[in-house]
């Protein structure tokens, strides 16, 4: 009786929101790839560790939610993967991601959109993600939250303001190298990140002169907080300007002083060879250069590109000291034919860490052609590459090693990883 008291309760509130479940328009997306990558560990290699490969089993589910009112669109999207690594199977793991996206407008003059995303993931999966990683693989756990809202006193003049927060946890998996090059430099300290939290807030001021210019004042500020490490603040007060050459094709740059105010916690550890101090920069602020530009290109209908650099100073999503970098990004996709579609990415970023005198590079590249049997299922191929290269100054001795920090390590080391996939993706 109790199953059947149930029962009909469950089927009287779906009566009820029938019409309302009604308005909403579902998406169910679904893949399967199988994967080869010749770096698993993402590990330098070394005569004591060699690279491990494995053929991957991706198994990919997602189901999303939109609703579009009078003043308002809802978009909710949800994916599971879950991969089956043939040879390591301790490899194996199911990760998640989540995204919300609310747009509302009180007006015709004054709107606010809402971004949420949750990610699971067991290790980067953007290159941007994985700059400051230099070797080794890294589970993260990572909410981010943005807020904006647009205030159009009319049309010349416009007031933006965002706010937004983010907070990331970090696991790591280590090699038995990673353990190893610890052991000799009797280096008893864990200065990996484990988790940050960043928060920001921006203003900014528009001012549109045509169709096709506009400029405007900014004021942004950043808090981050790092375990280990502190807190560091940035503040950026600077201008933009964005030129519309044509409707396909636009320009658009900013400027500003990077006032930076270095975490003041001394990190400290105990080593066979003393006291290990981590400093920032030395000074209780510093000042510096913020650039960005993009250019961006809807050549026609079949062919969008972007190519954007930025230089700033930050705390890396995975490294907890801040650093001054650089960083030059650039996606391409294009119909080539009516159902054969070919999507790229180019990345390379270069960062300075303060504490510990390092100099990382990133150079990633991908490519990825899918052809669509029918409106509902395609096939994809993709290949990508990722070069991850440190180097650190110090006092070298002989066999390639530096004195740095009171420990002795490998001057340069790096890796490179190939990754090929070949999958089914269907929607409904």
């Amino acid at each position: 009786m109790s199953r059947n008291y149930k029962t009909i309760i469950i089927i009287i509130l779906f009566l009820c929101i029938s019409d309302y479940l009604y308005a909403w328009d579902f998406n169910i997306i679904g893949s399967i790839r199988e994967i080869f990558d010749d770096n698993i560990t993402s590990i330098v290699e070394s005569p004591l560790e060699k690279k491990k490969y494995d053929f991957i089993t991706e198994i990919r589910v997602g189901l999303g939610v939109r609703q579009e009112g009078k003043t308002y669109t809802l978009d909710l999207m949800g994916h599971v993967n879950q991969q089956i690594y043939s040879m390591y199977f301790g490899l194996t793991n199911n990760n998640q991601d989540v995204t919300l996206n609310l747009s509302k407008s009180f007006s015709e003059l004054i709107t606010f959109q809402i971004t949420d995303i949750f990610t699971n993931y067991p290790e980067p999966d953007t290159f941007a993600a994985l700059f400051g990683n230099t070797y080794g693989r890294m589970r993260y756990w990572r909410n981010g939250f943005n807020l904006t809202g647009t205030f159009e006193a009319n049309k010349h003049y416009m007031i933006r303001i965002v706010y937004s927060n983010q907070f990331s946890k970090y696991f790591y998996t280590h090699t038995r190298q990673w353990y190893i090059n610890n052991y000799i430099s009797m280096n008893y300290s864990n200065q990996e990140l484990k988790y940050s939290l960043n928060q920001g807030a921006r203003i900014q001021h528009e001012v549109h002169w045509d169709s096709s210019n506009y400029s405007y004042l900014f004021y942004e500020y950043q808090w981050t907080k790092s375990f280990p490490g502190g807190v560091l603040q940035v503040h950026r007060p600077g201008i933009g300007y964005r030129h519309d050459f044509t409707k396909q094709l636009y320009i658009e740059g900013r400027v500003a002083p990077d006032i930076v105010f270095p975490p003041t916690i001394r990190r400290t550890s105990i080593t066979a060879f003393g006291t290990q101090i981590y400093l920032s920069s030395g000074t209780p602020y510093d000042v510096s250069l913020y650039a960005y530009i993009m250019l961006g290109h809807n050549i026609d209908q079949r062919t969008n590109a972007a190519l954007s650099f930025t230089y700033q100073n930050s705390v890396l999503a995975n490294n907890a000291d801040p650093t001054t970098n650089w960083q030059i990004q650039g996606t391409l996709s294009r119909n080539i034919i009516d159902k054969l579609m070919l999507t790229s990415s180019i990345f390379y970023g270069q960062a300075y860490l303060f504490t510990s005198k390092t100099t990382i590079r990133l150079f990633g590249f991908s490519i990825s052609p899918a052809f669509e049997f029918t409106e509902n299922i395609s096939m994809s191929v993709s290949y990508s590459f990722t070069l991850n290269y440190s180097h650190i100054s110090g006092q070298r001795i002989p066999g390639g090693y530096v004195l740095s920090n009171t420990t002795f390590l490998k001057q340069d080391t790096g890796y490179y990883r190939n990754r090929a996939s070949i999958g089914v993706n269907a929607s409904w």
